[in-house]
């Protein structure tokens, strides 16, 4: 999880700022799932733009969003 949680927090987009404090989220049965922050300029990026391309790798199961904020 934190290899992954690294490799997240390269992404450079314009518009895209990283909360540096990736969580570690107990699921059930054991598993755990990896829980990011990010802050966006609406006008800049879109969820899809950082979605799609973390979905496609390999150690990822699925991307979903929990909370989201318009400023």
């Amino acid at each position: 999880m934190d290899d992954l949680a690294k490799k997240i927090l390269e992404r450079k987009i314009e518009g895209l700022v990283w909360n540096n404090e990736p969580k570690k989220v107990d699921v059930a049965y054991g598993m755990q799932k990896l829980q990011m922050g990010c802050v966006i300029e609406d006008d800049k990026v879109l969820t899809d733009d950082i979605f799609d391309p973390i979905s496609e790798w390999e150690e990822v199961q699925s991307v979903d969003m929990t909370s989201m904020q318009k400023l």
